[in-house]
């Protein structure tokens, strides 16, 4: 039997992302266990299953997959295409940070010297500015910004 809920389409959290990510990867319905193990696998995340069930009913209401319960066994599929949702995230991020100015952001994306720091080096850069603020509390956040990259 599968089951619908009707929701609000929203943004994705990073585990709903990973979730998807997975599912449009499949190709094919998978139960809770298969989604955990290709989430370990494929993003090197572990997840427990009590978050990842959590998420996956979230996602039901978003209406980002559908639940087909078989054999008493309850398997997910996508309902949002892959290309659709990259697209509407594209397409926010270039109204957000470029007043709508695709090629704007595509040309920065493209740009040689864009590289990005790995996770744990934006947090540790996260973490300086914010011991640096605690020490400086006098400073505004543009003069903090400035004394800490120049």
């Amino acid at each position: 039997m599968l089951r619908l809920r009707r929701g609000k389409k929203k943004m994705l959290s990073n585990v709903e992302e990973l979730i998807m990510g997975v599912l449009w990867e499949a190709e094919k319905k998978l139960t809770l266990q298969e989604i955990q193990i290709k989430i370990s696998d494929t993003y090197k995340v572990d997840i427990s299953s009590q978050e990842l069930e959590a998420a996956l009913c979230t996602l039901e209401d978003k209406a980002f997959v559908a639940v087909i319960n078989k054999n008493e066994c309850n398997y997910y599929v996508p309902i949002v295409e892959k290309e659709i949702y990259v697209r509407t995230v594209y397409k926010g991020l270039a109204c957000r940070f470029y007043h709508g100015d695709e090629e704007e952001m595509a040309h920065d994306i493209r740009k040689e010297d864009s590289i990005l720091p790995d996770n744990e080096d934006f947090i540790e850069v996260r973490r300086d500015a914010a011991r640096y603020a605690i020490a400086n509390p006098d400073k505004s956040d543009m003069e903090a910004l400035k004394d800490m990259f120049g």
